[in-house]
């Protein structure tokens, strides 16, 4: 199935479930705390916050960091824990109360499925700059009838093997505001580039991060 692969090919370049696993308890403490912040307090939580309940969460920020599981100020603060940043980017969501801004178009549209409520996505079309505007309740789409002929795309290519993916790869998963501007993106680059429906694009976001949910 294509979104099971698409998930698999995300997975090798960014394997954030497989690092939760294999992460010391304290470390997979910190990361989600760090993670679940962005949801209860519409940004990431504070080294100061941190630290109470573990005095090495300095440390262990720039472990995790060192692995691409989130990205950190020169400060040593959390700048972004996917599929949040604290960066003002493109991509918008409006979840439990907050307004926070997403790594990418795909990590966007994951959160209503990760924490099992409702949100919007506020973005634009990458080639048009047309808006964009995504009601989601879980995984299921409220807003069928006026996101009907939208589409999501990811160049591949944009991986870099080094760095950190929020960077390079997700400056390039992006919204495409119908099938023909989809198709012609696409076509610029047919052998890295990939497009999905947007129902598709949900089921991509959802595969890819509700595993992180499931651990502490």
């Amino acid at each position: 199935m294509k979104v099971d692969a698409a998930v698999q090919r995300l997975a090798h370049i960014l394997p954030l479930k497989k690092q939760l696993d294999e992460l010391a308890p304290a470390q997979a403490k910190i990361y989600l705390a760090v993670l679940n912040s962005f949801y209860l307090k519409g940004r990431a939580a504070l080294v100061s916050e941190l630290t109470p309940t573990n005095a090495n969460a300095l440390a262990i920020l720039a472990q995790l960091a060192e692995k691409d599981m989130l990205t950190l100020d020169d400060k040593g603060e959390v700048k972004g824990c996917y599929p949040f940043t604290m960066e003002q980017r493109v991509h918008r969501i409006e979840l439990n109360g907050h307004n926070l801004h997403a790594m990418c178009a795909m990590d966007a549209l994951a959160p209503s499925s990760m924490f099992g409520g409702p949100s919007v996505v506020v973005s634009e079309c990458a080639v048009t700059a047309q808006p964009v505007r995504v009601e989601l309740d879980g995984e299921r789409i409220v807003n069928t009838d006026q996101v009907a002929d939208l589409y999501f795309g990811i160049n591949w290519a944009a991986a870099s093997a080094c760095g950190s993916c929020s960077e390079s790869l997700c400056t390039e998963m992006l919204f495409l505001k119908d099938p023909v501007t989809a198709a012609a993106w696409l076509k610029q680059d047919a052998d890295n580039r990939e497009t999905f429906t947007l129902a598709q694009a949900v089921q991509f976001a959802k595969g890819f991060f509700t595993p992180l949910m499931q651990q502490g």
